[in-house]
C-alpha cells in the first residue's frame, strides 16, 4: 500500500490507544500519534538500501524485502520502541504511557506487513523459515476508499486547527482525484466514494470520541474484507472460464487486482502450462456485470511491452480478454541458467514474459506491464554484464514449474489469493 494509507492506519491505531487511556495528557497524545504513524511506515525504510543493486533489480528485490518479513518487522518495531521509550522517558512520560508507546511501535510494522500482503505485489512474511511470496490479490496499492472511511473520523478527532485542516485537505484531495482521472474510475464508483465519505463524516459528527475511533477502525477493516470477498468471486469467474475453455492446460497461478475504489472491475493475469509452453493471459473481470459489464471497465494498459495476441475466446459481460502471450518454458529455464541477471529477476516475477532483441533480452512481469517503454518491472539484460550482488534468497514464484514439481490441474497453494 502507499504511505498515506499506512500513515492513516497508524493514526487510527494511535487514536484507539488514546481512547483507552484515562489520562490523555497532550504529551502522550502527540507521542502516541507520532510513534504509531512512524511505525506504520517503518518497513518502507528498505527503499534506503534498494540502491545496492542496479535498477530495476534493486527495487524489485529489496523493496518489500527483509523489512517486510515478520522477523524484520518485529526487529524494527522493537528498535523503535526502545528508542521512543528512552527519549520520552527523558521528557517526563512514565509507566503505562511508555508501555502503550512501545506497543504501538511494535504493532505498526506488523500492520504494515498485513496491508502490503493484501495486494498483487505480495510479500514473503515468513522468511527466513520460508522464502516464498504470499499474494493477497485483494486491494489496489492506492485505495481511495481507505481515505474515505478513515479521514472523516480523524478530522473530527484532530486536536488543533492546523492538523484538522491538513487532514481535511487530504480527504478533499482523495475525493477529487478520481474525478480528475475519470477515465480510470467509473462514475458509479466516484459517486459511491463520495457517499462513503459522507456517511463516515455523518457518523463521526454524531459519535463521541470512542465512536469516531470505532468508525475509522471498523471502516478500514471492512474495506479490506469487502474487497477480499468480492475478489473470491472474480477468481471463481475466471478460474471457471479457464477450466472450460482450455481444459488441457495446467493452471499454476492467477494474479488479481481490483481497480482503485472499484470492487466491480478486476484485472487478472493467468499463468498456465500448455504442453511445454508457458501461457499468460490478461483479462478484465466484471464481478457485477448487470451494473458494470466488462466492456465498460477501465483498462490498466492499452499498449504493452509484451507482444500480446488476441485470445481465442470472445469473452462476455463478465470477462474482457486483453491478450495472450506464450513461449516454450524450456527457454525460460535456459535463460535463468545462462543469465544471472534474469535468474535474479525471476526471484520477483510472477508472470514473466521475455523478448529476444539484437542487443540482449528484455524480460518483464505481465502484472505490471502497462506501457510500451520499459517499466519498473522490466529488465533489459545485455551481453557482457556482470552478476548482480546482494541478491536476496526469495523463492521464485515460478520455481515449481521451472523445476517440474508443479502438480497438474492445481494452482500452487502459496500463490493463491489470501
Amino acid at each position: 500500500m502507499e504511505n498515506v494509507a499506512h500513515t492513516l492506519a497508524g493514526l487510527v491505531l494511535g487514536e484507539a490507544v488514546i481512547a483507552l487511556r484515562r489520562d490523555r495528557s497532550p504529551a502522550f497524545v502527540r507521542s502516541a500519534l507520532f510513534t504509531s504513524a512512524l511505525a506504520g511506515n517503518l518497513p518502507d525504510a528498505d527503499i534506503l538500501y534498494a540502491g545496492t543493486m542496479d535498477r530495476p533489480l534493486g527495487y524489485l528485490l529489496h523493496h518489500r524485502g527483509h523489512t517486510h518479513t515478520i522477523a524484520g518487522g518485529l526487529a524494527l518495531g522493537i528498535l523503535l520502541a526502545i528508542t521512543a521509550i528512552a527519549v520520552l522517558r527523558r521528557r517526563g512520560l512514565a509507566g503505562g504511557d511508555l508501555r502503550w508507546i512501545g506497543f504501538l511501535a511494535v504493532l505498526g510494522p506488523i500492520v504494515h506487513l498485513g496491508m502490503d500482503a493484501a495486494n498483487v505485489y505480495g510479500t514473503h512474511p515468513f522468511w527466513p523459515i520460508d522464502g516464498r511470496w504470499v499474494f493477497g490479490d485483494a486491494v489496489f496499492i492506492v485505495e481511495p476508499l481507505l481515505w474515505a472511511v478513515a479521514l472523516p473520523p480523524l478530522v473530527a478527532l484532530a486536536r488543533g486547527r492546523a492538523w484538522r485542516v491538513t487532514l481535511g485537505g487530504l480527504l478533499l484531495a482523495g475525493l477529487v482525484l478520481p474525478w480528475v482521472v475519470a477515465g480510470f474510475v467509473p462514475l458509479v464508483c466516484r459517486v459511491a466514494l463520495v457517499a462513503v465519505a459522507a456517511l463516515s463524516s455523518l457518523g463521526a459528527w454524531l459519535a463521541g470520541r470512542r465512536g469516531r475511533v470505532t468508525i475509522a477502525l471498523v471502516g478500514f477493516c471492512l474495506v479490506f474484507l469487502g474487497f477480499a470477498a468480492v475478489g473470491r468471486e472474480a477468481r471463481a469467474v475466471i478460474s471457471s472460464r479457464l477450466a472450460e475453455t482450455w481444459p488441457d492446460e495446467s493452471r499454476h497461478d492467477l494474479a488479481l487486482t481490483p481497480l482503485p475504489a472499484n470492487p466491480f472491475c478486476w484485472s487478472a493475469v493467468s499463468v498456465t502450462i500448455d504442453g511445454g509452453d508457458l501461457v499468460l493471459r490478461r483479462a478484465t473481470i466484471a464481478t457485477w456485470s448487470s451494473l458494470l459489464d466488462a466492456s465498460r471497465c477501465p483498462s490498466f494498459a492499452t499498449e504493452t511491452t509484451a507482444p500480446l495476441r488476441p485470445v481465442d475466446d470472445e469473452g462476455d459481460a463478465a470477462i474482457r480478454w486483453e491478450g495472450v502471450w506464450r513461449a516454450p518454458l524450456s527457454e525460460l529455464v535456459e535463460l535463468a541458467q545462462e543469465d544471472c541477471e534474469i535468474a535474479a529477476f525471476l526471484r520477483f516475477a510472477r508472470a514473466p514474459f521475455w523478448l529476444r532483441r539484437r542487443e540482449g533480452i528484455v524480460i518483464g512481469d505481465l502484472r505490471f506491464d502497462r506501457e510500451q517503454p520499459l517499466g519498473f518491472a522490466e529488465l533489459h539484460s545485455q551481453p557482457g554484464h556482470g552478476c548482480p550482488a546482494w541478491v536476496p534468497p526469495w523463492t521464485p514464484p515460478l520455481a515449481e514449474v521451472m523445476t517440474g514439481k508443479h502438480e497438474r490441474g492445481r494452482a500452487s497453494p502459496s500463490r493463491r489469493g489470501l
